[in-house]
C-alpha cells in the first residue's frame, strides 16, 4: 500500500498544474480502482486505511 500511495503522490505532483476539478476526477478514479481491485470480504481493514492515507497525502502537497 505504501508503494501505491507514493506512486499516486508522484503522479499527483505531475498533474499539479491541472485544474482542481481534473485532479479530483483523477483521484476519484484512482481510489475507486483501488477499492474495486482490493474489495474482498477479508480486506476491509486495508480498505479503511487507504482512503484516509490518500487524502492525507493529497493535503500534504
Amino acid at each position: 500500500m505504501r508503494s501505491k500511495l507514493q506512486e499516486d503522490k508522484k503522479r499527483l505532483c505531475e498533474h499539479m498544474h491541472d485544474a482542481i476539478p481534473e485532479q479530483g476526477r483523477w483521484l476519484r478514479v484512482v481510489v475507486t480502482g483501488y477499492f474495486a481491485y482490493h474489495a474482498v470480504p477479508t480486506n476491509s481493514r486495508a480498505l479503511g486505511v487507504f482512503l484516509p492515507l490518500s487524502l492525507t497525502a493529497v493535503a500534504a502537497l
